[in-house]
């Protein structure tokens, strides 16, 4: 069939336009893809680092572990000062006197923490000068397990420490 009026006839046929291409991408799409890629690898950057961090503190809670809660007072103690100089490799706190080894480890703490460990580290300061003839009321084992709690506390919310914390230690 032919175009009967003479206006139609010069007409072309519609010409569809080609489909749309998905490549090359938007430049959105790029800055997107930049964006994405940066986050995975500053994410990755600070897991890791964070992983780095804690090593030690994993080794002391696995080294814990094996303790079992039937540990001296003295092997706590000496766990506990292991890791501290672990984290604070630069500072003699593993050659503080008693009273002042104490107050570093309650100082790592929150308030409710401290205010729930001090009364013990009190009654460990004052076992180490008894007489091992003369016991208190109370046991030595319930001690050492009362021990044992604050240490594996004491490994899992102070480590590692803060910049904070550091630097409060570098000046004692």
């Amino acid at each position: 069939m032919t175009p009967t009026d003479p206006r139609l006839q010069d007409m072309q046929d519609i010409i569809a336009a080609p489909a749309a291409s998905w490549w090359p991408l938007a430049p959105g799409w790029y800055v997107l893809a930049v964006s994405i890629l940066t986050l995975v690898l500053v994410t990755s950057w600070m897991l890791y680092r964070r992983h780095q961090q804690r090593r030690m503190q994993r080794a002391a809670l696995q080294q814990l572990k094996q303790l079992t809660a039937t540990a001296s007072i003295a092997e706590l103690t000496h766990l506990l000062k292991q890791t501290t100089q672990g984290y604070f490799p630069n500072y003699a706190l593993v050659s503080l006197p008693t009273a002042q080894w104490h107050q570093f480890l309650l100082q790592q703490l929150s308030n409710s923490a401290q205010a729930r460990y001090a009364e013990l580290l009190d009654e460990i300061a004052a076992q180490a000068y008894q007489d091992p003839a003369r016991q208190d009321a109370q046991p030595l084992s319930e001690l050492q397990q009362r021990y044992y709690q604050f240490v594996k506390h004491w490994l899992k919310h102070a480590l590692p420490p803060s910049k904070q914390a550091l630097k409060e230690a570098s000046h004692d």
